[in-house]
């Protein structure tokens, strides 16, 4: 039952979501007197888009780590990597270093020959001792060590008229060298190696054989 002079208010209007309040228009919803004219009310922008005016939040992008299994595999694969290519790696190391044996006897021959020019005799003092247990010199690295035996071609020889020098490891990583583990070098230029166990190994440890 509806009284006269009495408008029943009509279904309100949904909102928009987020949106500002734009222009104006009669409000809706607001009963009315006779003769009477409301005043005017701010009506919100509803249209088919998002409020104008304002940016809706951003979906933020979740970030990704690495699970415990993908970490485990990872170092098992740097793990078998390793393996394979640290031994490799630490034979072409002493495989290099062994120049280091071969030159510092070339140039201790060379000084041995200048000392028997000068004193006719390969144990001439102070250039080589007489004793093959006194080290006579060490490799540009400090690889190896030099020891200097002269000796005599006879046993009449007193002028000790040759020589022969020896390298031996002296640190790491040559103490690992099995392969070769003593240079020789003899006052003809004859050149000799051998591993650990005193084969001879010349052609491996001396590249010029």
């Amino acid at each position: 039952m509806q009284h006269r002079g009495f408008t029943s208010p009509r279904a309100s209007t949904p909102l928009c979501a987020f949106t500002p309040y734009c222009g104006s228009m009669p409000s809706e919803g607001v009963t009315t007197l006779r003769g009477f004219t409301p005043p005017r009310a701010f009506t919100p922008c509803c249209g088919s888009t998002p409020s104008e005016g304002l940016t809706p939040p951003r979906r933020s992008t979740p970030h990704r780590g690495f699970t415990l299994i993908e970490l485990m595999v990872t170092i098992v694969i740097l793990a078998i990597l390793a393996a394979i290519a640290y031994p490799s790696y630490s034979a072409y190391v002493i495989r290099a270093n062994r120049t280091d044996a071969t030159s510092a006897l070339i140039r201790a021959a060379q000084a041995m020959q200048r000392c028997y020019s000068q004193g006719g005799t390969f144990n001439y003092v102070p250039c080589a001792p007489a004793s093959s247990t006194t080290p006579y010199t060490t490799s540009a690295n400090g690889y190896y060590t030099i020891y200097a035996a002269p000796l005599p071609t006879a046993p009449t020889d007193t002028a000790l008229s040759t020589f022969t020098l020896t390298a031996t490891p002296a640190k790491a990583p040559q103490t690992k060298d099995t392969q070769c583990a003593k240079f020789t070098l003899d006052s003809v230029g004859n050149q000799a190696a051998f591993t650990s166990a005193g084969a001879s190994n010349t052609t491996v440890c001396w590249p010029s054989n």
